[in-house]
């Protein structure tokens, strides 16, 4: 697996954390990635570091048409996001 796909897992599995939690977090939860480390994590919407990236958790997930009233991984905007790391 290489670095890219391993970001995009380390991105997911917050996310799906978030998703299992979801009300264990403020809306305003955010996705804390560490760029020179790719270390992630969830953080609350007021943690600022200007050394960090971080992404809105709410950009990441979608509601899917299932009516089942949960949030999914949103996987284009997490690819999107992992990319970032990876341009040429």
């Amino acid at each position: 697996m290489d670095a890219y796909d391993q970001l995009v897992n380390r991105i997911s599995a917050a996310v799906e954390e978030f998703i299992a939690g979801e009300e264990l977090y403020d809306d305003d939860t955010q996705i804390e990635i560490n760029p020179s480390t790719l270390e992630v994590k969830l953080v609350d919407g007021d943690t600022d570091n200007d050394d960090l990236d971080y992404y809105s958790v709410m950009d990441l997930v979608t509601m899917p048409t299932d009516d089942s009233g949960r949030w999914a991984a949103d996987d284009d905007a997490i690819e999107s996001v992992a990319g970032e790391y990876f341009e040429d």
